[in-house]
């Protein structure tokens, strides 16, 4: 039993350790109270340990291809038809054609003009009249007719106006492309929704997005991924939602 407790005595005057923790800390006198200062790797790991922790309470990543805050719309879960079709059109800003139906453009302008032609007439008759008559109960007469022909006039050449304006719009927007009425196409052949097949108007169709600079070049690389949808295309394209954009 002594033995033992000579070899522990003669153990901890030999451990540096020891001999250590009876020597005063750096930056302290000596006797004053025992403070430990962590060292430089016990800072280095209470660092690690709160960005640890902070990432640990962080959300996790969303997956690739997810994009948060953003809901994608399916064409194929909207029901068939006109529900389907505004979900294929919405889906790309290409696919903003619509007709413009020349036809009943002209048609409209046509009769508000002769509306427009009937009322000059009328006027012509009335301001005539009133220069043969002198009397000043028939002056009145004429000008509340007139009065009340005017505000016909005002109002329909205000709608006159607004239409005409509205097919100058029309007439500054360009016919689709190929590649965007093909894409069109497609839809109708693929989904073979119960409406009309509106498509077929070629001449009578509008872009309703402004064709700019790049055009023609985009024009050209949709052909090359419509016209040769190659191992590498369907492979860059492998997202369906992305490849039923542009089929």
């Amino acid at each position: 039993m002594a033995d033992n407790i000579d070899i522990e005595a003669n153990l901890a005057s030999n451990n540096p350790a020891h001999e250590q923790s009876d020597a005063p800390r750096p930056g302290h006198r000596e006797g004053d109270r025992h403070i430990s200062i962590p060292s430089f790797e016990d800072r280095v790991r209470g660092v690690l340990r709160k960005l640890i922790a902070i990432c640990k309470g962080r959300p996790k990543p969303p997956p690739s291809g997810y994009i948060i805050g953003s809901i994608f719309r399916s064409i194929d879960e909207a029901p068939n038809g006109y529900p389907r079709l505004g979900e294929f059109i919405g889906a790309e800003q290409n696919h903003l054609i619509f007709r413009r139906f020349s036809f009943l453009q002209a048609r409209v302008l046509l009769h508000l003009q002769g509306q427009l032609q009937k009322y000059e007439r009328e006027l012509d008759l009335l301001d005539m009249h009133c220069e043969e008559v002198h009397s000043t109960q028939a002056d009145d007469e004429v000008s509340r007719t007139r009065f009340a022909l005017l505000q016909k006039i005002e109002e329909k050449f205000e709608k006159y106006v607004m239409l005409v304006n509205q097919v100058s719009q029309f007439a500054l927007r360009g016919h689709p492309p190929d590649t965007n009425l093909k894409s069109l196409k497609n839809f109708f052949t693929n989904h073979d929704p119960p409406i009309y097949h509106y498509y077929l108007h070629k001449e009578d169709l509008v872009l309703l997005k402004p064709r700019g600079d790049t055009a023609e070049m985009d024009t050209r690389f949709m052909n090359f991924l419509l016209d040769a949808p190659s191992k590498l295309v369907r492979h860059l394209f492998k997202d369906q939602l992305t490849w039923e954009r542009f089929r």
